[in-house]
Order: C-alpha cells, then structure tokens, then sequence
C-alpha cells in the first residue's frame, strides 16, 4: 500500500463487493476512492462512521451519494477497513469530528471484546468444572473427598454421634459406681489439655463403657469415646487407659471418623452436606455410621492421632509411656489379634514412634499420677 493510501471494501446494493483504495484530502475536504478503472470523490461531510465486523473491530465509511463512474445511480454506498495498520491510518486522515467517532467506536469495540473473552473463559470454566471434578475424583479422590469432609459442618459429627449412642445396645452399657466415674475422670482431665486450635469446645464429648470382653476402643463422631470392659480389664494402669483415650480423643479432633465416612459415602453425598443439603448427604453418612467400628484409619491418620494424643498427655501431665507400653504388651500376646489392635494397628516400629514422639518436648508440665484406685476398676470390668 502507498504512502497516503488506506486498503478497503467498496459495496454498493445489487454490485458484488470490490477491493479498493482510499486517500483522504484534508484541505478539499473530500474522500477519494479509487479501484479498478473507477475513481469516485465523496466530500466527507455526507461521511457517516459506524462500526461492525463479526468481532467489532471494522471501521464503515458510508455516505449517499452516487456510484462510480459515468451515470452511476445514486443511492447508500459504503467502504470497510479492517486491518490494523489501515485502521490507524483511516483515524489519522479523517477529519477530527469523524475521527473522535471513530475512536470511540473502536475503544467500545475493544471493551466488548474483552468482556466477551471474559465471559467466554467463564463459560468454559462452568463447563469444564464437572469434567474437572468427575476427573479429579478418579485421578486423586483422598484430596477430594479430604476436601469435602473437612467443610461438613460439626453439627454434622454431632448429629451422627448422637444417633450411633442411641444404636448401642443397653444392657451392654456400663452404669455403675466406679468405671463410669474412671472414665469420665480421666476424659475429663485429657479434654482440658486439649490444643485450643482442635475445637474441643465445639464438640459434645462423652465417655462411654461397655461390657464386652474384647480389648477394645473406638471414637464416634462428635465425641463419643467407647471403652470395652475387655481393655480396662487388659490395662495395668489408668496411665494406659488414659493413652488409649488421648488417641481416640484426637481421631475425633481430627475428624478420622468423618473422613472414613465420607469415603464410604462417596463424593456427592459427602458435597450435599458441604454445601447445606442436610436430606439425602445426611442419611447416607448415617446409614454408614451403622458400620462405624469397622471403619479402618489410613496410617497418615493413625500417626496424626498418635501424634494428637501424645501432645495431649503432655499437656496433662500423664506419663506417655503408658500409649507406647500398652501396645507393645497387646502385640506380644499370642492367640488371636485383639479388636484394638485390628483397628489401631502396632507394632514395635509404632511402640518406638510413639516413645520418639514423647522425648521432643521438655517443657512439659510435671507428671500427676491419676487417682483412681485401679485394682477396683479391673474388678468390677472382669465382673467381680
């Protein structure tokens, strides 16, 4: 293209579209259009600007005078400028009235293409979204569900708590003078020394026995904390009743039991309660609640709940020793392998752990033996 020369498209009615160019003469005042064999003069008065383009971003020139060459009807007539380059040079020769409207016409362009590439990357997002977590949930479905299980609401662990207490058997719960009074004692003095950060407070705590021979522990969401006669019977101190009772404490601060549930639930049920829909999310997790005490804790779980319980007894001033002891005693018993250590698994590694855990931390309160008149409690847990 020459100096002073813009490339457009000519178009007139009932004429097939041309290309040709345009030179602009400041001083007369008038448009020159020139293609092939054709010259036409337009004075830029009768010039009116308008835009288009599939995107916007084209320039019209149109005006109503006559075609060109020799007797040429008169009627609307029209020249477009898309590119770029030609469209800077067009706004640089028109006249300055002409080339304010053109500006502005292009600045509006400019912002409805960028909105619409706005909205089209947000349309795309929605769409791609349940591709993305259709695909999440089969590539990584711990994160996922570990991401929904952690935004349940508590009152959530609370209702599901409440409900597995109502299904435990009662004759089977122990009522009495003594062990209840040691458990709740014990429970008690742990719940004080609770991290604040784990929202004991939040929680309805209960410390529950039952009479069942198996050595045996597990924790309900909300707070519930089951000890079977069998493991208060196996103990031979508080100390180790009360390790076992740190540890089923943190699986509750933490959530394991939560966690497990939604796993057996599955994402969408788990997400219906994410996001408030207590109906269908809430009768699945409850139903699989029934099945609480099978649920199994992965071993990332199961050092967090050491970990949690360890500091726990710490900070109550409880011997540690008594956690770490009790298990390695369970696992060297021969015979069949008792409940506790089917769904806590040990092992002198973990025995070890567990000590290791106990000798970080020097500033911790000074022992207090718990007081509690334990050959008593074995008593009356073997029946006596």
């Amino acid at each position: 293209m020459s100096p002073g020369l813009i490339d457009a498209v000519y178009h007139r009615p009932g004429h097939a579209s041309a290309r040709v160019t345009l030179h602009i003469e400041p001083a007369a005042h008038v448009l020159i259009v020139r293609g092939d064999g054709f010259e036409q003069r337009v004075p830029t008065p009768r010039l009116a600007v308008s835009d288009g383009g599939w995107r916007g971003g084209a320039l019209h020139l149109t005006w109503t005078e006559g075609g060109p060459g020799a007797g040429a009807q008169t009627g609307a007539a029209s020249v477009t400028v898309d590119d770029p380059a030609a469209l800077a040079a067009l706004r640089m020769a028109l006249p300055r009235d002409l080339a304010a409207t053109a500006q502005a016409l292009q600045d509006l362009a400019g912002r409805r293409r960028r909105r619409n590439h706005v909205l089209l990357v947000v349309l795309l997002l929605v769409l791609a979204l349940p591709v993305v977590l259709i695909g999440a949930l089969v590539v990584y479905p711990d994160p996922v569900i570990d991401f929904a299980a952690a935004r349940v609401p508590l009152s959530v662990d609370r209702s599901i708590g409440r409900q597995f207490e109502r299904g435990l058997a009662p004759g089977s719960r122990v009522q009495d003078d003594v062990i209840a009074p040691a458990l709740e004692q014990i429970g008690q003095r742990l719940l004080a020394a609770a991290p604040p950060e784990t929202a004991a407070e939040a929680l309805n705590f209960r410390f529950v026995a039952l009479r069942d021979a198996s050595v045996n522990a597990f924790a309900a969401p909300g707070g519930l904390v089951v000890v079977h006669t069998g493991l208060l019977a196996a103990a031979s101190s508080p100390e180790e009743v009360a390790g076992v009772m740190a540890h089923e404490i943190a699986h509750v601060l933490e959530r394991h039991s939560m966690r497990q549930l939604c796993y057996r639930v599955g994402l969408w049920s788990s997400l219906s309660l994410t996001l408030g829909g207590a109906g269908g999310g809430l009768g699945s997790i409850a139903g699989a609640a029934t099945e609480l005490t099978d649920l199994g804790f992965s071993r990332d779980q199961e050092r967090d709940a050491d970990r949690l319980g360890v500091e726990i007894l710490q900070r109550a001033g409880i011997a540690t020793e008594g956690l770490a002891a009790f298990f390695a005693r369970l696992a060297e018993q021969g015979g069949a392998l008792p409940a506790l250590l089917s769904t806590h698994p040990s092992s002198d590694d973990r025995a070890e752990a567990l000590r290791a855990l106990a000798a970080r931390d020097d500033a911790t309160p000074p022992l207090r033996p718990i007081a509690i008149d334990w050959s008593r409690v074995q008593d009356a847990a073997r029946g006596g």
